[in-house]
């Protein structure tokens, strides 16, 4: 798992649809902040394009926002 732009995430399996009975024929693409598990890594004061990862699978390491740890 890693940090990735929302528009990469397009590019990404949902890890969702993979657990459904009928996933051989209906794998979807992640939703981004449309799915409730997305989150944001957004550091304070940091004007860098938001990143963000699936919150299914815990917090990547390389998240630079310390609130997502607590």
């Amino acid at each position: 798992m890693t940090l990735i732009l929302e528009d990469e995430s397009i590019d990404r399996v949902c890890p969702k649809t993979l657990t459904r009975p009928d996933a051989e024929e209906n794998i979807y693409s992640c939703l981004g902040s449309k799915c409730m598990a997305w989150r944001w890594d957004r550091p304070e004061g940091n004007a860098s394009p938001p990143y963000g990862f699936c919150g299914l699978a815990g917090v990547p390491a390389e998240a630079e926002d310390k609130r997502l740890r607590s």
